[in-house]
């Protein structure tokens, strides 16, 4: 049976809340948002994107309906995070390299890049939390 954090911890000394800080705040509020109305997006008009896209495989359709399904899980990895769960922060890497790896097939060029700026901005937030972390 695995004990609690805090049961060493008199009753009368308060346990000190976690800040999670205003910059992870606004991070996680914006792309949490952003995310879910993309991938929404990705998957109802997963179609109509595809055909939009010069060059894109024949497979495009596919990706595209699972980049949506992926960027829920990201939705998913953000509200993980919220809690602080450390488990949303590997979720969030691995999603991240996958959507990467999609969009850069899909796409090419230096526009699946810009992807991988807003994680940035989280992992670096949430490094500095880490010890909070469960």
């Amino acid at each position: 049976m695995s004990q609690s954090p805090y049961a060493h911890t008199p009753l009368d000394t308060p346990v000190a809340p976690k800040k999670r800080g205003k910059a992870l705040s606004v991070l996680l509020s914006l792309f949490g948002v952003m995310t879910a109305l993309v991938s929404v997006v990705n998957i109802l008009g997963s179609s109509r994107i595809a055909a939009n896209l010069p060059n894109a495989p024949s497979w495009a359709v596919s990706g595209v309906l699972l980049l949506g399904v992926l960027g829920l899980l990201n939705v998913a990895a953000i509200v993980a995070i919220w809690t602080w769960r450390r488990w949303g922060v590997y979720l969030l890497l691995a999603n991240t390299l996958a959507i990467f790896a999609i969009n850069l097939a899909i796409l090419g060029g230096t526009a699946p890049f810009q992807g991988l700026i807003g994680a940035a901005l989280i992992l670096f937030c949430v490094y500095r939390k880490w010890a909070d972390f469960e």
